[in-house]
């Protein structure tokens, strides 16, 4: 049975000459076999859209930031059996590259981290008005 990649997952990416990994944030929207989608990642990075396929567990996408003047990068990776993770390699042209895990945070997959990631982020409620007719 073939899982979607849908949803929210919070990760790390990790370069093959450093020790220190560093934190993202991605939305996949699956359709079929195509993904889009947006990453935010820590630090001066920042955001950037997705574009890759899911076939069966396999997961490849192109990550292009939004706004800096940087290199595209590939993912290439696999979902766990179970659905809650992702591996794989990342690169940049064959010059740079790593590793990169990914935990999907739409579930209780990770409940400990999800619970650390809620007490930091603001909470965001929109004022409603009340919707008023138009009478003639």
């Amino acid at each position: 049975m073939s899982e979607s990649v849908s949803g929210r997952w919070f990760g790390n990416y990790y370069y093959e000459t450093r020790s220190e990994s560093h934190g993202f944030e991605a939305v996949f929207v699956q359709s079929g076999t195509q993904v889009e989608g947006s990453i935010m990642d820590d630090g001066q990075l920042g955001e950037a859209h997705v574009s890759g396929t899911f076939t069966g567990k396999e997961l490849s996408f192109c990550k292009i930031y939004n706004s800096a003047a940087r290199d595209p990068v590939q993912y290439n990776g696999t979902m766990s059996e179970d659905g809650k993770s992702l591996s794989g390699k990342w690169n940049i042209n064959t010059a740079l590259g790593g590793a990169w895990t990914a935990y999907r945070m739409d579930d209780e997959a990770v409940p400990e981290l999800t619970e650390d990631i809620k007490e930091e982020q603001p909470v965001y409620e929109p004022a409603l008005e009340p919707v008023r007719r138009r009478t003639k």
